[in-house]
């Protein structure tokens, strides 16, 4: 009888394990999704004009800043793909919603930004001089 408590202890111990990674990833998205929600909100309060401080204000720090490519940039792959205008992106960094895929990867919760933001998440676009230009959020 012992050595069969024995035995399910470490079969107990692993489903504890998976149980918690299930719970941390949930809550994570929970978080996450409500992060944006709150953002679109908010964003609907930035107009042209306003500074990077006041964007930072009411939005925090965003997901992932893009830059164009300097002068000298020769890579094409970045000109072509890179934004035209510093960008900030506000956005989901992990979605379970639409992971599922048609395509290869099937599975794919994680939201990858290589050239530029997502087509879901919230885009603004400054000017030279550190002022938005435009601001786009996605479903307006």
């Amino acid at each position: 009888m012992a050595s069969l408590c024995a035995e399910q202890s470490p079969v107990k111990l692993l489903a504890l394990w998976i149980l918690t990674l299930i719970a941390i990833l949930l809550a994570w998205t929970a978080l996450d999704w409500r992060r944006a929600n709150s953002l679109t909100r908010r964003a609907q309060e930035i107009s042209a004009g306003d500074s990077k401080q006041h964007v930072n204000k009411l939005l925090g720090e965003p997901t992932a800043t893009f830059l164009p490519p300097s002068a000298g940039e020769t890579n094409f792959l970045v000109v072509l793909l890179g934004v035209r205008r510093e960008t900030w992106a506000y956005g989901r960094s992990f979605d379970l919603h639409n992971s599922l895929q048609r395509e290869f990867p099937y599975f794919n919760p994680v939201v990858f930004r290589f050239f530029g933001p997502d087509t879901e998440d919230i885009k603004v676009e400054f000017d030279g001089s550190g002022k938005v230009v435009k601001v786009s959020i996605p479903g307006n």
